[in-house]
């Protein structure tokens, strides 16, 4: 358990600096945390959705300034094109394929055109990990059509397997795999952070 938390902190370290890069030019109030949990990364988003209303009570105490409702990801009951941004770090790689398709289209109706949905999930071809939904970029491209979707980046998390690595000297490749994860392909990473924008016109 101590293990998990600590690859977690990692995780959660690692995609915050991410998200801070890439949600900096949005306005929080208009950015949505989609699968939210207890409140993790509402630095960046004024809005956050989770199913489960535990965490949402987490949430709202972490976060009492902050605008917090108890959905499903992919019925999420927010108006058409309503925010900029859309984000998404801890959900995914526990969903069917084809509930995560459910949740990409909610995402395409509740952004606005030329909005932007960032998203992360394991990468297939690195991920060790058993008992959870993994992708490729080829699949993952495959599921937002051309035409209605634009890829336009993806990112590493955790090039290093930094958890089998011995606990007395882990943290010293802690910089290493940050290092690491900006400056090799996303390709070599455990988990890729996906950026997809929505083309410039309304679909739902």
């Amino acid at each position: 358990m101590a293990k998990e938390k600590e690859h977690n902190i990692l995780l959660e370290r690692q995609e915050a600096t991410l998200l801070g890069s890439l949600l900096s030019p949005y306005d929080p109030l208009k950015v949505l945390n989609l699968a939210c949990g207890k409140g993790l990364h509402m630095e960046y988003a004024q809005f956050g959705v989770d199913e489960n209303p535990n965490l949402i009570m987490e949430a709202i105490n972490r976060y009492p300034d902050k605008d917090f409702t108890v959905a499903s990801p992919n019925v999420t009951n927010f108006p058409n094109t309503s925010f900029d941004a859309v984000y998404c770090m801890e959900l995914l790689h526990i969903l069917e394929k084809e509930k995560a398709l459910e949740v990409f289209g909610e995402v395409g109706r509740v952004l606005r055109p030329n909005g932007q949905f960032i998203f992360s999930v394991p990468s297939k071809s690195r991920s060790q990990a058993k008992g959870i939904v993994k992708y490729d970029m080829k699949e993952i491209k495959s599921y937002f059509p051309e035409g209605q979707w634009d890829f336009k980046s993806y990112y590493g998390l955790q090039c290093l397997p930094i958890m089998d690595i011995p606990k007395t000297v882990r943290h010293y490749f802690y910089n290493l795999d940050s290092f690491l994860c900006k400056n090799l392909s996303a390709d070599y990473a455990m988990f890729m952070v996906v950026v997809m924008q929505k083309e410039g016109f309304a679909f739902y």
